[in-house]
């Protein structure tokens, strides 16, 4: 099976399920799909900034792109196209951006895979434990790396001048390039990871991550087992998993 043939069809997580329909009326560009993913979700870390109330309940569970639709439809009803306002979004990380976004490409049958690794462009650490989605671009015969987090009052507080929908070289490495950043001496290892979890061993856990999630298995410590039973329906669905080699 071609690589980029393997990408285009849904998993467990990215299948839209029963909320296919709403997809229909979507473009198809990966950059207005983006623009449309970045207003349906609020990441917990900034809810204030959106002026939710601290007392808000804001799960952070990775849910599959069916149950991520099925939620966004009960807080506001209709096309996913509609204006919302903070209050009418769904919470979750940066995960639920890129496995949305990668659910969306798929159904306009463009390949693509989320990717689990370390962005350069946040404040909290200059090497920041990030999540984002990665589409096959054939007019440029490359995969092209997209944040789907990084809305409007995300690029304006971070003061990012890149389009959000090809990151430049630099601004995003998997954890494979930042395990050989760090070893190879070209940046502390101590700059890497997420909060004060940092070094070495969080780049390990980050790289079986990549490497889980390069097998469409964008798994974590909170998944739920709704989540878990979801993936064995899908595991007897025939599909080869991609040679390491060909994940650059």
């Amino acid at each position: 099976m071609r690589i980029q043939q393997f990408y285009a069809t849904q998993d467990a997580f990215t299948d839209p399920d029963a909320f296919s329909g709403l997809y229909d009326d979507l473009p198809k560009s990966p950059s207005e799909l983006r623009d449309i993913v970045s207003r349906l979700i609020i990441h917990v870390a900034w809810a204030a900034q959106y002026g939710i109330p601290p007392d808000t309940t804001m799960p952070r569970e990775t849910q599959a792109a069916g149950e991520r639709l099925k939620q966004t439809q009960s807080l506001l009803p209709g096309s996913l196209r509609a204006n919302r306002l903070p209050e009418k979004r769904s919470f979750g990380t940066c995960r639920a951006y890129s496995i949305l976004h990668c659910s969306m490409l798929r159904y306009q049958a463009i390949p693509a895979r989320i990717r689990c690794g370390f962005a350069t462009y946040f404040t909290t650490c200059p090497f920041e434990d990030h999540w984002i989605c990665e589409f096959w671009s054939s007019a440029d015969t490359r995969w092209v790396r997209a944040d789907a987090q990084l809305d409007e009052l995300h690029r304006k507080q971070l003061g990012t001048g890149f389009d959000p929908v090809d990151l430049p070289a630099g601004t995003f490495l998997t954890a494979g390039q930042a395990w050989q950043l760090a070893r190879g001496g070209g940046v502390s290892e101590d700059a890497i990871g997420h909060g004060a979890a940092r070094g070495l061993w969080f780049i390990r856990v980050n790289m079986y991550r990549d490497l889980l999630v390069l097998r469409n298995q964008p798994v974590s410590a909170w998944d739920t087992g709704g989540m878990r039973a979801r993936q064995a329906r899908f595991s007897t669905v025939k599909l080869s998993p991609p040679s390491i080699h060909l994940q650059k």
